[in-house]
């Protein structure tokens, strides 16, 4: 599901395949394609780099190359938004992984949050005035902490980007 390009219209349809109601007795839980992508970025994070993370990459990741056409705004607004991410882990990794690895809701989280907000503004492209909720950073800086360490992975292995 992660990697079919983010403005698939079968992105849906993929998310809920990987959800069940078997964990509830009654009810329905919704989440937004944008959370739950968040979420399992934040997750493999966890699951690759818990021990140890290595640097980035020199370049930054190419976010653009996850959509095929470039030239709607949906798209172009999923590349902007990850490159936005992507500047200000690059700006502060040490706050981007410990916001990855910190639990939700946590003084731990609140205090990496907290370090890597002044570097969020300079990452937005001139003339951008945008209004975030914490949860979408952190879904941002989810993504973007996983693609660029796991590009620095394959880089210092010699592998493909990422």
């Amino acid at each position: 599901m992660l990697a079919m390009a983010p403005t698939d219209p079968e992105l849906s349809a993929a998310l809920q395949s990987l959800s069940t109601s078997d964990c509830l007795r009654s009810g329905e839980l919704r989440m937004s394609t944008e959370l739950m992508r968040g979420a399992l970025f934040r997750a493999l994070y966890r699951r690759d780099f818990l021990r140890a993370a290595p640097a980035f990459a020199e370049a930054p990741y190419d976010f653009s190359k996850a959509v095929s056409d470039q030239t709607t705004l949906e798209n172009q607004t999923y590349v902007i938004l990850r490159r936005f991410a992507s500047c200000a882990v690059r700006a502060d990794p040490e706050d981007g992984r410990r916001l990855m690895l910190t639990a939700v809701a946590s003084k731990a989280e609140n205090e990496a949050f907290r370090g890597l907000t002044p570097h969020l503004g300079p990452c937005l492209p001139q003339g951008l005035e945008v209004k975030f909720s914490r949860m979408m950073i952190v879904n941002l800086v989810a993504e973007a902490m996983y693609r660029e360490t796991k590009a620095g992975a394959a880089a210092s292995s010699g592998g493909p980007n990422g």
